[in-house]
């Protein structure tokens, strides 16, 4: 089976979306506008970039170059991911082909919201996908009420967690520490909200008395902002921005910590958040749809409101002083992962089903 697939190559879920494919048995070529960050072993095509003065029409324009592409490497499926860029391009240059269209979250939930130009662009190429891929129930619900997407031509899947990062998990729950390490590797971008994140850590701090430590294992376009906001706040350092890390170096530091911290205002279902999960890690989580298809509050990790320093604050100190609670969520979790975020198994099913397409 031969696959062609469209995808920001400069994220590392596109990298690690190859791979599998790859040890899947998969024939594959990668297309993207966007350079990896590091080194990378598969087949790949990065297209040269448009004038600055068109950047925003960049996937548009670059929309005629894969049908040459497709000509040579005659795929038996396209496999787009995000809907308003590398899902445009297939629309228009590879309606001759089998589309598997893969939906990360934003593309569906927000970007729809921009306009009505924006929706019906996006009703438009979500109609030109023969299947479409979700990982949360809720992004299935979005896609059958608001689109009219046929039920059942949508696949969910969870992505999940690799067997690498499974086997880390510490199992050792502190019932105390002199220091109490909070970590979270999300990005520093609006639709994250680390401003919330940082703001109820120190809230957290300067209530609790206690000795704590965030790090942020990311990078993101607010970071310049957050760093001033540890500053104004008084707790700079008291908090660790590392910058993207390569997979076993971001292993290593969140294998460091005790809780993990999302307060993310619009989502699908995190990856992060499996692979906090997945090592051990006690989640307290902002309360999205997505996060409650993985977290049930006060069992197996705690929820706080959207925006809301102040609860999160309150979260963070209830985490630390209900050992009963993390000991019992983190055991939940190891089997909620391994029951319904195997990455390799679900990787597996997929291509064992070629993708769910009568081919």
């Amino acid at each position: 089976m031969k696959v062609l697939v469209l995808t920001d190559l400069s994220v590392p879920h596109s990298i690690r979306w190859m791979e599998a494919l790859i040890h899947e048995g998969v024939d594959v070529l990668a297309v993207s506008l966007e350079r990896p960050r590091f080194r990378v072993e598969f087949p790949h095509m990065v297209l040269p970039p448009v004038n600055p003065l068109f950047f925003k029409f960049r996937y548009l324009l670059r929309a005629k170059m894969l049908r040459p592409i497709l000509h040579e490497y005659r795929p038996d499926i396209v496999n787009p991911h995000y809907v308003p860029n590398y899902g445009l391009m297939a629309a228009l240059a590879a309606a001759d082909y089998p589309i598997y269209l893969s939906m990360w979250g934003s593309d569906i939930i927000e970007v729809p919201r921009k306009s009505p130009i924006h929706r019906k662009i996006t009703r438009w190429i979500i109609h030109k996908a023969d299947r479409v891929m979700v990982d949360a129930r809720m992004m299935a619900d979005i896609l059958r009420l608001d689109f009219d997407y046929p039920h059942d031509r949508i696949d969910i899947f969870p992505y999940g967690v690799e067997q690498d990062i499974r086997a880390q998990f510490k199992g050792n729950v502190r019932r105390r520490a002199d220091v109490w390490h909070i970590v979270s590797h999300r990005r520093l971008d609006p639709d994250m909200d680390p401003l919330t994140l940082v703001r109820g850590f120190a809230l957290f701090l300067r209530r609790s008395k206690l000795h704590a430590k965030l790090t942020l294992i990311s990078d993101g376009s607010l970071r310049e902002i957050v760093e001033r906001e540890c500053k104004r706040l008084g707790i700079a350092e008291d908090v660790r921005i590392t910058g993207w890390l390569q997979k076993d170096d971001m292993v290593k530091a969140l294998l460091q910590g005790d809780i993990w911290v999302s307060a993310s205002i619009t989502d699908s279902t995190s990856v992060a958040l499996l692979e906090a999960m997945a090592i051990g890690l006690f989640p307290v989580v902002s309360d999205l749809p997505a996060n409650r298809e993985w977290i049930l509050d006060g069992i197996n990790g705690l929820t706080f409101p959207l925006r809301s320093p102040e609860k999160l604050a309150a979260r963070l100190a209830e985490a630390v002083e209900n050992f009963a609670l993390r000991r019992h969520a983190i055991a939940i979790n190891r089997r909620v992962i391994e029951l319904h975020a195997n990455w390799e198994a679900n990787m597996h099913r997929l291509v064992s089903n070629r993708f769910n397409l009568s081919l």
